[in-house]
C-alpha cells in the first residue's frame, strides 16, 4: 500500500511539474525583435483541438511570408503620444512598450502608422491605448478600461472576461468608437510542434467580439460593424510571444502565425516583383470595400473564388468592391507584365 501510494505521488508530482505557468518573464519587453511566419491556409487542420497533455504537432505548415515584431520603448513612439502613455501621473495608462503594426480603413477612416501601447506587471499583460494617424492628423486613443490581453500569472484551466473601449473624434470628419470583449479559456496544455521547433505549452483559447461605431459629420448619421473572432495562442516559457496563433472569423481560419528564425532575404528577380512586395491589402478581414496600396501603374487586378472562377477582372485601381460578394474567401491577384502576387482575402459583412 505504501508503495501504491508512492507511485501515485510521484505521478502527480512528473504531470504538475510537465504544466507551465506563463508569468510576466514570458512576456515581451522593450527593444526585442521577434520574427513570426505566416503560414498557409490551405490545411485540414482542426485547431480547436485540444487536451491535458496534448501534442499539437503543426510541423508540416508551409511558409508564405516573414515579419517582425519590434517592441520599442515608449520614448521611441512619437512624441504627440508621451503625455498619455509615458506618463508616471497616470499609472494605469502607463505603457512598457510600443509595437507599431499594420493600418487599416474603417469606411471614411484611415488609420495609419498605428501604435499599440503595452503595460505590463506581475497582474496583467494590457494594451493601454493606441496612436494612429487619421486622415493624416495624429490622434491617440486610450483605452477605458484598458485591454487585458493575459492575466497573469496564467495556467492551465484559468478562464477570465476582459471589456474595454475607446473613442476619438477627427476634426470635420466624425466620430470612431471601438467597443470589444474577450472571453478567454486557457483550455489545454502539452507539446506544440512547429516548422521552428517543438514546445511545452499552455493553448489559450479567445472568443472575441467588437463593435465598431462610425458617425459621418457631414451626412449626420450613424454606422455599426460587429466582428467576432475566434484565436488560438500557443504560450511557452520564455519566448515573448505566442509560439503559435490562429485566427478564425466565422469558423474559417484567416490567419496562422508561428514564431521563426528570421530568414534571409532574396532579391527579387525583377523590379516588377519588387514593387508587387510593397503592396498592401487593408483591412483584412474587410466589410466590403478593400485598399490596395502602392499598386504599380499599368497593373490589373482580378477577383476569383476559391474555386477558381473569375468574379471580377481588369481593375486597374487600388480600391476593390467586394459588397456585392458573399461572406467568404476571395483571391485578389495582382498581375503586370512580367510578375504576379495573390493574396487571399475574408469578406466578412
Amino acid at each position: 500500500m505504501r508503495n501504491l501510494s508512492l507511485l501515485i505521488l510521484t505521478f502527480l508530482a512528473l504531470n504538475v511539474n510537465a504544466q507551465i505557468t506563463i508569468t510576466q518573464d514570458d512576456m515581451p519587453s522593450a527593444d526585442s525583435i521577434y520574427f513570426v511566419t505566416n503560414a498557409g491556409l490551405f490545411n485540414d487542420y482542426d485547431f480547436s483541438e485540444t487536451g491535458f497533455e496534448y501534442t499539437w504537432d503543426y510541423s508540416d505548415l508551409e511558409p508564405v511570408a516573414q515579419q517582425a515584431r519590434n517592441f520599442i520603448p515608449v520614448s521611441e513612439a512619437p512624441f504627440s503620444y508621451q503625455f498619455l502613455f509615458n506618463n508616471p501621473f497616470d499609472q494605469e495608462h502607463l505603457a512598457d512598450h510600443a509595437i507599431q503594426t499594420d493600418g487599416f480603413q474603417v469606411g471614411e477612416f484611415s488609420l495609419d502608422n498605428f501604435y499599440e501601447f503595452y503595460q505590463l506587471d506581475e497582474d496583467a499583460y494590457t494594451i493601454v491605448g493606441f496612436g494612429a494617424t487619421i486622415n493624416s492628423i495624429p490622434i491617440p486613443g486610450v483605452n477605458d478600461p484598458v485591454d487585458n490581453v493575459y492575466e497573469l500569472p496564467l495556467e492551465y484551466a484559468d478562464f477570465y472576461e476582459s471589456y474595454s473601449e475607446w473613442e476619438v473624434e477627427v476634426p470635420t470628419l466624425g466620430a470612431y468608437k471601438l467597443e470589444q470583449s474577450r472571453d478567454v479559456d486557457v483550455d489545454g496544455w502539452g507539446t506544440l510542434i512547429t516548422p521552428y521547433g517543438e514546445f511545452e505549452v499552455i493553448k489559450v483559447r479567445m472568443e472575441i467580439n467588437a463593435n465598431d461605431s462610425l458617425y459621418i459629420d457631414f451626412i449626420q448619421q450613424d454606422f455599426t460593424f460587429e466582428r467576432n473572432s475566434v484565436e488560438y495562442h500557443w504560450l511557452a516559457k520564455e519566448e515573448g510571444i505566442p509560439v503559435m496563433r490562429v485566427i478564425e472569423n466565422l469558423g474559417l481560419v484567416s490567419q496562422i502565425l508561428y514564431k521563426d528564425l528570421e530568414e534571409e532575404e532574396e532579391e527579387p528577380d525583377n523590379v516588377d516583383e519588387l514593387l508587387l512586395a510593397q503592396m498592401d491589402f487593408y483591412p483584412n478581414p474587410t466589410t466590403g470595400g478593400l485598399y490596395i496600396s502602392n499598386l504599380p501603374a499599368g497593373a490589373s487586378v482580378t477577383i476569383y473564388s476559391l474555386d477558381g472562377k473569375v468574379l471580377v477582372q481588369g481593375i486597374q485601381f487600388g480600391f476593390v468592391d467586394l459588397s456585392n460578394f458573399s461572406n467568404g474567401f476571395y483571391l485578389v491577384e495582382v498581375q503586370t507584365d512580367n510578375a504576379v502576387r495573390c493574396e487571399r482575402i475574408n469578406l466578412v459583412k
